[in-house]
């Protein structure tokens, strides 16, 4: 079933090597404080292994998770939310698109160095877009060979799906990857690719209420 929406809760022992979000950069995942700090120091640090307990995480900026790759990992699809407010400051220009959680310093760059990229993943937790955010992008996603993104819901909560893309692969040079299980909720377009050249793999992928199109494939090769 798309999402393993009721999956039981993710958990790890204390010696597994990962960084706890709220323990270690004070993150509170409440729904109402403004966690964006937390997340961007977490980045900043370059952790390689970050874990997300169960909770809302309202944000207010793009978190980059820079250039040395990134396990995100989530404690519960359903749980564990990363929320953009509601009229976000630079997320208002459909022209202009921002990506809300980025794998890549660089967006929509055809000519971007990408040779340091490592291999990211995310698992297991929702990326959603508050209302009024017509030019968010959910996840910028730079694929390198052996990344990935699994059980992950990417929604707009806008009453009228506000929002450019779901998933977008849209800079220089993307690796064979795996998306899995993946639901995309809203927006112009539910898979936006504009760079070709290795191939991208997706599986149990289900793309709802689109306004434009469900997918937008410019250049890449897709194994659905």
């Amino acid at each position: 079933a798309f999402g393993s929406a009721h999956g039981e809760a993710i958990a790890f022992p204390p010696d597994a090597g990962f960084v706890d979000v709220c323990q270690k950069y004070g993150a509170k995942g409440d729904g109402a404080t403004d966690d964006t700090a937390a997340f961007q120091k977490a980045a900043s640090d370059g952790v390689r292994l970050l874990f997300l307990p169960k909770g809302t995480y309202l944000l207010s900026n793009t978190v980059t998770f820079g250039s040395r790759g990134c396990v995100i990992q989530g404690e519960n699809r359903v749980g564990t939310v990363l929320r953009l407010k509601d009229k976000a400051s630079g997320f208002g220009n459909e022209a202009k698109p921002k990506p809300f959680i980025s794998t890549w310093k660089e967006f929509m760059s055809p000519r971007a160095n990408t040779s340091r990229a490592g291999r990211s993943s995310l698992s297991d937790l929702t990326i959603e877009i508050g209302a009024d955010n017509p030019g968010a992008v959910g996840l910028h996603f730079l694929p390198v060979p052996g990344g990935s993104v699994r059980r992950v819901t990417i929604r707009t909560v806008d009453p009228f799906r506000a929002g450019k893309a779901g998933l977008a692969v849209v800079t220089n040079a993307p690796g064979a990857s795996l998306f899995k299980d993946v639901l995309v909720e809203g927006f112009d377009f539910g898979i936006w690719n504009t760079a070709g050249q290795h191939g991208l793999t997706f599986e149990d992928v289900a793309l709802r209420n689109q306004s434009v199109a469900g997918v937008e494939n410019v250049g890449q090769t897709m194994a659905v």
